[in-house]
């Protein structure tokens, strides 16, 4: 059984409304454990998302997934 960590990083910028005024920004930081060739698979992630003229909303998951 191999396992494995794969770290991430990903950007994003979202224009919401037709005038380009709506911009949202998400900065996503990520770690997956991988085990036994990618049947199983545990992660944890850190979002932080800036909306114009919303305060910035940061959140921290857990998740895991099997296939059979």
């Amino acid at each position: 059984m191999k396992t494995s960590f794969q770290p991430y990083a990903r950007v994003q910028q979202f224009d919401y409304d037709a005038a380009g005024s709506g911009t949202m920004d998400k900065t996503e930081l990520g770690m997956n454990y991988v085990i036994s060739s990618h049947n199983a698979l545990l992660s944890a992630v850190v979002t932080n998302t800036d909306v114009v003229g919303s305060p910035s909303v940061s959140t921290f998951k857990l998740g895991t997934q099997v296939q059979f």
